[in-house]
């Protein structure tokens, strides 16, 4: 497994210093085996069946690997007596599986990169998990 994020890594740092034009939507890649890795919020290993995705982030600064969430797991967000930012936090920390981080961390997150997550989730899960972060264009 961390042969094909290695993989996905280097070969998004190569096409960048070989000057490849990187798309106007984000660059999901999807990962193959699943097994190995580990949900943030839960600490448990990620369900066979999730579909995963590695986001390779701007200037070289390496990659997240994430993964969608379903609007069953979405609607169970939405109905907690919780502010908006902290239910956007805990969606996106759950939603970040490596490097692994906390609703903390997710407040702490640079703007842009929180906006580039929330546009990579909202795409991987086909809807808006994260209203006001459109999905990319086609």
């Amino acid at each position: 497994m961390k042969w094909i994020v290695l993989g996905c890594v280097v070969g998004g740092i190569v096409g960048l210093a070989l000057g490849i034009p990187m798309e106007t939507r984000t660059p999901l890649v999807p990962v193959a085996d699943v097994g190995t890795l580990t949900s943030a919020a839960s600490g448990t290993p990620a369900e066979p069946d999730a579909r995963l995705f590695v986001v390779l982030l701007p200037r070289d600064a390496g990659a997240v690997v994430l993964r969608a969430m379903p609007r069953s797991e979405w609607g169970s967000f939405q109905v907690r007596a919780v502010s908006w930012d902290v239910i956007e936090r805990e969606m996106l920390a759950a939603t970040v599986v490596q490097p692994a981080i906390t609703p903390a961390d997710a407040a702490e997150m640079a703007p842009d990169l929180s906006a580039l997550l929330k546009r990579a989730i909202n795409e991987a899960s086909g809807f808006e998990v994260f209203p006001g972060v459109p999905l990319p264009n086609p």
